[in-house]
């Protein structure tokens, strides 16, 4: 079996570099664009699924069943379980009626997302959590690790209350 091969970069040639560094900056920024889609595309099915439960013309059951017939409808295709429509739910429900928040929502990863509301419960810190994430390009573990710690809300409590 074939070994991989090291790119040129790696082993020391520098003529590629810039060629290189064009294609990670281009794949960063689909990764960025893919991900800014699928939080749309999950605010909008949240909205949907808010709206359909809040006019009774859906019951938890049929969540339920759109998140069979979407299994079926789309094999191999993953994310819309029950559970994952009841996040999409409540993510919408969490930001709408915040103008603010609500426009900046595209530029986290869903993770991030699935990370702040389930550990920032007050408006105030999820809000400050998605702030400081966009400022400081928090990756998902770092994110996590800053929620788990409270240090970084902590800092900027008393760096108001000064």
């Amino acid at each position: 079996m074939e070994r991989p091969r090291a790119s040129l970069v790696e082993l020391g040639d520098e003529r590629f570099a810039e060629v290189v560094a064009l294609i990670d900056a281009a794949r960063r920024r689909v990764l960025q664009t893919v991900n800014a889609e699928l939080v749309e595309h999950y605010w909008q099915l949240g909205a949907y699924i808010s709206q359909k439960l809040a006019s009774a013309e859906w019951g938890d059951g049929v969540v339920e069943e759109l998140a069979v017939n979407l299994a079926r409808r789309f094999p191999g295709v993953r994310g819309y379980t029950r559970p994952n429509l009841f996040r999409m739910r409540q993510f919408y429900e969490a930001y709408r009626s915040n103008a603010k928040v609500s426009a900046l929502l595209r530029q986290l990863a869903w993770t991030h997302h699935l990370l702040i509301l389930g550990q920032a419960k007050p408006e105030e810190t999820r809000e400050f959590y998605i702030l400081a994430a966009i400022k400081q390009r928090w990756s998902s573990r770092e994110l996590e690790r800053q929620l788990r710690s409270g240090a970084a809300l902590r800092d900027a409590q008393a760096t108001k209350k000064a």
